[in-house]
Parts: structure tokens; sequence; C-alpha cells
């Protein structure tokens, strides 16, 4: 079709080592190695490109078409008695445990957060960052507790850098704890709370999954994961196997009510979040791909009669994981950017991957 195809896992196969292309389709993967063999590319809704590392020897730039591939309910038969949007949505959520990886785990991301303000960029920084989670991906009503964290470097593009849990590199953990897997407020967990629907089959892997789509009936923290100001709506997609009932992808867009703070005579109206999240298989297991987390904000200084817009692009992507030779980290992920950051090494970036930002102000996708 010639469509740009956003957020593609690339990886090497039967390796974890990886990473995501941008909402533009563009990549950028480290040098390989002789002993490499083959990328992967991997979409939703796509069928797999396997390209030989030989056939691109010594070129630096790769254009790469994948073919769609879906299909209606009716073409494609998986049981005898056809399941219910909600029976699916449910085995989801009683195979978490069995899908996604619960022993403890080090897994590599690039993680990025840019602060948008109208139509320029206030602050961007840009990190890799080495996680350690005691219990893998165990849901839990705390997830940030759970893991831990190292900077092994960090960029900024901007101003100085933030050395807060709320901002920058030091947010992290708030991307972590709306992943859906992980955090128990959401459709997977709060089934009966969501009208449901399939709305057609897919591929991806070579494997089959359910389209589904979900409008939460009672937005609210328990249901949907963000408390005040209560959200007032919730809808989205989510991505399930077939076979294993993993979750692939989830998507949701969340829109909060109006915020008042008289004190300063700040109104956020509107207040919404959307949220994207992958997930990838590795020696039988599923692992956190890609989560992009995008905050939209519209400001208004009642005293001052001004009034802005405001965004956070916080991007989240794996790099690599390990399971066999694991190493205990014991800074809390709320704690990773108190104390001096890393100083920037421009040979770690030339050795490791990182997902190539777009630098342009993005569009809220859940105004569609």
């Amino acid at each position: 079709t010639k469509q740009v195809i956003p957020f593609v896992n690339i990886s090497l196969m039967g390796i974890s080592k990886g990473v995501s292309s941008n909402e533009k389709g563009e990549f950028s993967f480290y040098r390989l190695t002789e002993n490499d063999s083959k990328l992967v590319f991997s979409s939703i809704g796509f069928e797999n490109d396997t390209i030989g590392l030989a056939d691109i020897k010594d070129r630096n730039d790769l254009l790469v078409e994948m073919n769609p591939k879906t299909y209606l309910l009716n073409q494609v038969t998986i049981t005898d008695k056809p399941l219910e949007a909600k029976d699916i949505i449910r085995k989801a959520g009683e195979k978490k445990s069995e899908n996604y990886y619960q022993l403890p785990m080090n897994q590599e991301f690039f993680f990025s957060s840019t602060h948008f303000r109208n139509d320029s960029i206030t602050h961007n920084e840009e990190s890799s960052v080495l996680i350690y989670g005691e219990q893998g991906y165990k849901s839990t009503n705390n997830v940030s507790s759970h893991f831990y964290g190292n900077i092994l470097q960090y960029r900024n593009a901007t101003k100085k850098p933030t050395l807060d849990k709320w901002e920058g590199v030091g947010s992290m953990w708030l991307v972590l704890t709306h992943d859906v897997i992980l955090d128990k407020a959401n459709v997977l967990n709060r089934t009966n709370s969501y009208d449901l629907e399939i709305l057609r089959i897919v591929e991806y892997n070579s494997h089959l999954a359910y389209e589904i789509s979900f409008v939460c009936k009672s937005p609210n923290a328990t249901t949907v994961g963000f408390g005040y100001p209560s959200p007032k709506a919730a809808s989205g997609k989510i991505f399930i196997d077939v076979n294993s009932y993993a979750v692939l992808k989830y998507e949701v867009c969340v829109n909060r009510g109006r915020y008042e703070n008289t004190k300063r005579n700040l109104i956020t109206d509107p207040f919404r979040h959307h949220l994207i999240q992958t997930y990838k298989s590795y020696k039988g297991k599923y692992f956190l791909n890609t989560s992009i987390s995008y905050n939209y904000y519209h400001y208004e200084d009642t005293k001052k009669d001004v009034n802005w817009t405001y965004g956070h692009l916080a991007i989240l992507n794996s790099t690599e994981v390990e399971i066999d030779n694991v190493k205990p980290i014991e800074r809390p992920i709320r704690s990773l950017a108190v104390g001096e950051l890393v100083k920037e090494d421009l040979e770690f970036w030339s050795s490791h991957n990182f997902m190539i930002l777009n630098k342009e102000v993005p569009n809220f996708n859940c105004d569609r």
C-alpha cells in the first residue's frame, strides 16, 4: 500500500536484541556481526518479513515493504463453538502468569521523555536503562515496587536534566504502572465494566490474533487506572493470540474530567491520554516490547487570560532481554534519576539500539 507502518518490531532471529520503528516507520539497528543471520520484521496485521544479512551487506539504508494480512471472522474457524469477546478477554487475563515471564529477569530499554508546549519542544531526554524485575511480569497493585533500574547511558537535547521522578528519564516508572499486563485496573481485570466486540482476526508472527474493541461503561480509577480527576471515557483495542491467549497489543484512549486549581487560577481541560503497548515472545514467554504514552493537556490561566497546550510523549522500547544470567539491581525504579546522571558516551550509542525519535509535535490520535 506504500503506507508507513509505525512501531514495527525488528529483531535478530533467535536472539532477544531488537528495536522498533518510530511512528514514521523509520528505524536504526546497530552494527551487525558475521555470526548474525537474519533480521525479522513483525507487526500486527502484517505477514512477517525476513531479510538475510548477507543480502544487505555493506548497505547503510534499507526499505522494507510488508504485506497486510487480516481476515473476516467468517473466514477463519478457530473452534467448533465460537467464543464471545468477554470469554477471550477473561482467558487472556487468566493466562497472564502462563504467558508472561514470572521469574527474576533483566531487560534493557531505550527510554525517551519529550515535553511540548504549543508547537515547540521544551524538554527532551533519552536514555538506555537496565531494569531488574524481581518477579518478572507478575500483576500487582503496586507495579513500581517490583522493579529496579540503573541508567546505562543518557543524553539531553535541550536544557539541564530533570532529576525528578515525575519528568524526564526519572518518569520511566510511570510508564510501567500503566502496563496492561502488570497493572490490574484495565479491561483484562475489570472485564464486566466494559462493552466488548470482536472486530476481525489478524496475523502476527505467523499466528492468528483476535482484534477486540472495548468501551468502558463505568470509567474510574479501578477500571481505567487513572485517578483524580476521574476519567470520563476510555476506549480502545486489544489483540489476543487465538491459541495461547497472550495479549500482543493494547491501545487505549482516556479522557479525564476538567481539573481546576483555584490557588493557581489554573484550569486543565481537556485532559487526555493515549497509550499503545506491544509485546514480544522470547524463549516461549512474552515480554513488554514497546510502550508509547502521550499525555495531552490544555491549560488556561484565568487570572492572566493566557492559555496553551502541553504534551508529554514517553517512549519505552525493549532492546534486549536477559533471563539466564540475571543481575540484581538495588535502586528502585522510582529513584532512577536521583543523583548525578551518566555523562554521554557517543561510542555507547554506536553499539546499542535506540528508537529514532520524531522531533515533531505528535498528533493526538484519540481526537480522531
